[in-house]
């Protein structure tokens, strides 16, 4: 591994980009090449420096570089219930630049009916470095479908494989664009920045019993819902971490800043339907829009960490963080003022 690299993963962990999507804070594990991830570090605790959302704690994944993962491999599989994939991977270096690339392939029918998926992921990520600078450009895309049908009742499980209703599927496309910086000033001093795009298109249909049949006879036992969320979020942070010692003791204390911007809309509709012989929720009536919504988001946040080594094992850290966060949230249908709200800012001290 390069020099510079090493230092930085062993004594700056900390400077890393966040994958939670803007509408509703999650994370799309799919989204995630498996074959891009140079290691998982899961970081305890509530940690200023990954936001607000991190209570319990934070898992910090940490991509591959052509400097560290040199060379070319390829593996194809192949199982049962339909499952076969095919993954290549490639890095290489010169003196001072690295690349390195990815893709995957993942297709299965699954073990119950109605359940397949497919994964198509891309990941390719160019940089330079010296003794002191490194500069990192990072681009993935993924193009996945996802199908789950939902646990069975009792009467049902004589055939296990069968699904209670379906279609249920996921469709997630992602393109990710990130560029990173890092420069070591003086022995002891580190100054990371970036800054990144992502949009994230997100669409769902379920299938649903009609619960009203349970009380006597109804025009239609089944309806399905859909959704579709389209976003897109822009961010940049910028930390300073200085990594030395005080009273003779091991101390690592890191101030940083950053901005994030969102936009999102969100489409939930509904249609009425009835079930086949096979359990499918059939329309019979077409897709009604019940709620269309568009949010904004901002979130601008001031940290400070502080680590100090006590004795082997045995840490003090202290943190401190500025948050302020402002939301608003507008109906797009005409016909649902009361969604609509005046930006809403919050701003929280930790």
């Amino acid at each position: 591994m390069h020099p510079l690299a090493q230092f930085v993963q062993d004594r700056f962990p900390d400077a890393v980009t966040g994958v939670n999507e803007a509408f509703g804070d999650t994370v799309n594990w799919d989204l995630i090449p498996r074959n891009a991830i140079a290691n998982v570090n899961l970081m305890s605790g509530s940690n200023p420096v990954f936001g607000l959302n991190t209570l319990g704690g934070v898992l910090a994944v940490q991509t591959k570089s052509g400097f560290a993962f040199p060379g070319t491999s390829a593996r194809l599989a192949g199982g049962s219930f339909g499952s076969r994939s095919a993954e290549f991977e490639h890095g290489g270096h010169g003196e001072r630049a690295d690349w390195f690339v990815a893709g995957n392939a993942n297709d299965e029918t699954g073990w119950r009916e109605h359940s397949s998926s497919r994964i198509r992921q891309a990941f390719a990520k160019g940089g330079w470095q010296d003794s002191r600078s490194d500069i990192d450009v990072s681009l993935a895309l993924a193009d996945n479908a996802l199908e789950g049908t939902q646990a069975l009742p009792v009467s049902m499980l004589d055939t296990p494989r069968q699904a209670y209703t379906w279609p249920d599927r996921t469709e997630n496309r992602l393109v990710f664009a990130n560029l990173s910086v890092r420069r070591i000033v003086g022995a002891d001093n580190l100054i990371a920045g970036n800054v990144y795009v992502r949009e994230l298109s997100s669409r769902n249909q379920n299938s649903n019993v009609n619960d009203s049949c349970a009380a006597g006879p109804c025009a239609f036992n089944a309806f399905n819902d859909a959704g579709r969320i389209d976003e897109t979020r822009v961010g940049f942070a910028l930390q300073a971490t200085r990594d030395a010692p005080i009273a003779h003791r091991e101390n690592q204390f890191s101030a940083g800043v950053s901005f994030d911007t969102s936009r999102s809309a969100f489409d939930g509709s509904a249609q009425e339907a009835n079930f086949s012989a096979q359990r499918e929720a059939v329309g019979i009536s077409p897709f009604v829009t019940e709620t269309a919504v568009a949010t904004r988001q901002q979130y601008a946040r001031l940290y400070l960490l502080d680590t100090l080594t006590l004795a082997q094992d045995l840490y003090a850290t202290t943190s401190a963080s500025y948050n302020v966060t402002e939301l608003q949230i507008s109906d797009r249908t005409g016909t649902q003022p009361a969604l609509d709200g005046k930006p809403i800012r919050t701003v929280a001290m930790t």
